[in-house]
């Protein structure tokens, strides 16, 4: 196909030209394809459903993107800039999930190299966040007490913190 560009044929310059715009109509085509497939799930989901797919609440979501959306919010510029929560949720994807970013890149609808591109710059922009929303007990006392909490709710003898996970009281 692309050996009709050259300029040395004979076929002329006016259907050179046309297939050149053939070929930039099929570029754009696809272009909106690949915009129209993006899935969102933020509203298709029920809230367990949600919580089920992405480990955490939606609320907590919302409050992750209120706090990070400024760090990770592409320019208004750029074609299709994919929104803060829809990154989020495709970070929050691939910690909950551990897969391949093909894999998240196919479920949401977006290249790998986006995917890649977005857990970088979510990562960055929650690991920041640690200094002012991550606490470890201070004092002996505090421990002790954390220590006895973790104790109470699921029998785990000597911790203090956990990582992805919640303290719910058993009923």
């Amino acid at each position: 196909m692309f050996d009709t560009f050259d300029s040395s044929s004979s076929s002329g310059e006016d259907s050179s030209d046309d297939e050149m715009l053939q070929l930039i109509d099929m570029m754009k085509t696809v272009r909106q394809k690949c915009r129209n497939k993006v899935r969102y799930y933020y509203d298709d989901l029920s809230d367990n459903e949600f919580e089920m797919r992405f480990r955490l609440p939606r609320d907590m979501v919302d409050k992750l993107v209120e706090k990070i959306e400024h760090k990770i919010r592409f320019p208004e510029f750029r074609n299709n800039p994919i929104s803060p929560r829809l990154q989020v949720l495709i970070t929050w994807r691939y910690y909950a999930t551990g897969a391949f970013q093909i894999v998240i890149a196919d479920l949401f609808g977006v290249s790998q190299k986006s995917v890649s591109r977005i857990i970088e710059n979510v990562s960055s922009a929650i690991a920041a966040l640690a200094a002012q929303e991550v606490r470890f007990p201070d004092t002996r006392e505090e421990m002790t007490a954390m220590n006895h909490e973790f104790f109470k709710i699921a029998k785990m003898p000597l911790v203090i913190g956990v990582i992805d996970g919640k303290m719910r009281k058993k009923n």
